[in-house]
């Protein structure tokens, strides 16, 4: 989906969009694990400011027996016990606590639930599979403003399928498909239960023909992980990190024809999910094959990031996630809010022939062109790059983080940053690492020229002409010119392929 301007709510420096900064938890209560993530507040793309993980295995042996795990759900109450208690030592108050697959669908499940709420006080939401379909399809969309396809959720207890048509998720399924449901089955028996229940799904290769298949949950972001660790990939974070559909089917085909202990040894598999990784890659090699999909992305969004977005007001879920994000970022490094929006419109006559898209990278460097000032200078560059590279940005494909990198570390260090910097320029092509380099060169020189000061830059203007990059400066602000000055325009300039000329108004 291509947004237009009058789509994209851009935010305001010093007030992102939301409705309060007190934070706010969710405990997932899943079928594999239990989870609490603390929130920085209910505001668009929050930050996770704690995230804790049990690998309970509620669900083990659901299938056979009717029941949750005993074990499991020992170790299931001992960590909601923690939960509640940390959510209000970290000020969120209780926490949201969600239930999913195998307490909905175990016999003893209504019993669990009852008991948690005795032990915490606390009322526990258990989501049935339309609802847990539709909250894992929101937290996607949330994350990933373009989504356009279909999402999976492949849980322990069940996979839900949705239809995300243009970030809008559509009525979904939730099959019986989960890796703890499939532990206890054969594998060329589960090729034949998950194909099965897949085939009754002919909206699935209708929908989804030529689409992207949106790939969340823990045994989908391993899989992601090892195919990072075996291609060197130069970023790792899962999130929006992208695999062909044929290369993913034959990634898949090869995991799930692996023993257990095959799956230990391998690089970026989370050892407690080992014995589940073949069935995870099975499901998803089918899913691809049936849907005929043409690529996966990874998101590390699902139902907990689902279930904030959907109470968060319309105004603040239709703003931009990535530049909410970036203002939060710049809010708390306490300079440059206001600078790196003058910054984005005084480069507005370099960039005139860019894409939309294009447009809002340059908006998110621009406001992150200061993120380093607190810095030792020796180190600003590296300290840009890494921040911008692996902040908790969501909104935002892997180029889209690297050019914002290497735009903001050529804006620190010019040509010798081009060094420091390979990771990000190796996910560019040359013409957008050029691009990048452009940007950077143009933040470099209005830093240079006001000081990081507000209101400076927007009494000056730049024009790109046919032969010439020209600066132009009132004349009250001419003190301000001098020898480096000259030097970064001339920079700037040849970036362009033009000329530097400089011109003081009276």
């Amino acid at each position: 989906m291509s947004l237009t301007t009058a789509e994209i709510t851009r935010p305001t420096p010093r007030q992102p969009a939301g409705t309060g900064d007190r934070r706010l938890a969710v405990v997932d209560v899943g079928s594999n694990s239990v989870r609490l993530v603390v929130y920085e507040g209910l505001v668009r793309a929050p930050l996770s400011i704690f995230n804790e993980k049990v690998l309970a295995q509620m669900g083990r042996g659901l299938r056979e027996s009717g029941r949750l795990n005993p074990e499991g759900r020992k170790r299931a109450l001992a960590a909601i016990d923690r939960f509640v208690a940390l959510s209000g030592a970290l000020g969120a108050g209780l926490p949201e606590i969600v239930a999913t697959a195998a307490v909905r669908d175990a016999e003893d499940g209504a019993e669990f639930v009852d008991l948690i709420e005795k032990r915490t006080g606390h009322a526990v939401r258990v989501l049935n599979g339309r609802e847990e379909a539709r909250l894992s399809a929101l937290g996607v969309a949330a994350a990933v403003p373009d989504a356009d396809g279909i999402m999976g959720d492949l849980g322990g207890g069940s996979l839900e399928l949705v239809r995300i048509d243009n970030s809008k998720p559509s009525d979904g399924v939730t099959l019986p498909l989960g890796t703890l449901m499939l532990s206890g089955v054969a594998r060329s028996r589960a090729n034949e239960v998950v194909t099965s229940a897949l085939g009754q799904l002919e909206w699935l290769w209708k929908e989804a023909a030529g689409r992207t298949f949106y790939a969340v949950g823990g045994a989908w972001r391993s899989f992601a992980r090892l195919d990072m660790a075996r291609k060197n990939y130069p970023l790792h974070i899962v999130h929006h990190y992208r695999m062909g559909a044929a290369e993913a089917m034959k990634l898949a085909e090869a995991i799930a024809g692996l023993s257990e202990k095959s799956v230990q040894g391998l690089q970026g598999i989370d050892k407690g999910r080992a014995d589940t990784m073949p069935h995870a890659a099975l499901v998803l090699g089918r899913v691809l094959t049936m849907s005929n999909a043409k690529e996966v992305v990874f998101s590390a969004n699902g139902v907990r990031e689902g279930v904030v977005h959907d109470r968060l007001p319309p105004r603040a879920r239709n703003s931009d996630p990535l530049l909410e994000a970036v203002t939060r970022m710049v809010n708390r490094s306490g300079r440059g809010a206001i600078v790196g929006e003058e910054l984005r419109r005084w480069s507005d006559p370099l960039f005139a022939d860019e894409s939309l898209a294009d447009g809002r990278l340059r908006s998110a460097a621009c406001h992150l062109s200061d993120i380093a000032w607190s810095v030792h200078p020796d180190y600003r560059t590296a300290e840009a790059v890494s921040s911008i590279l692996h902040a908790p940005f969501v909104g935002i494909d892997h180029p889209g983080r690297a050019f914002v990198a290497v735009a903001v570390g050529v804006r620190y260090g010019d040509e010798e940053a081009l060094e420091r910097i390979e990771q990000a320029r190796a996910l560019l092509d040359e013409a957008t690492a050029d691009r990048a380099a452009r940007l950077g060169r143009a933040m470099r020189l209005g830093h240079t020229f006001c000081g990081a000061a507000a209101g400076v830059l927007p009494a000056t203007r730049l024009t790109l002409g046919t032969d010439t990059l020209k600066l132009t400066v009132p004349s009250r602000w001419s003190a301000l010119l001098g020898e480096k000055i000259e030097k970064r325009l001339e920079s700037l300039a040849k970036a362009f392929t033009r000329k530097p000329e400089l011109s003081v108004e009276v």
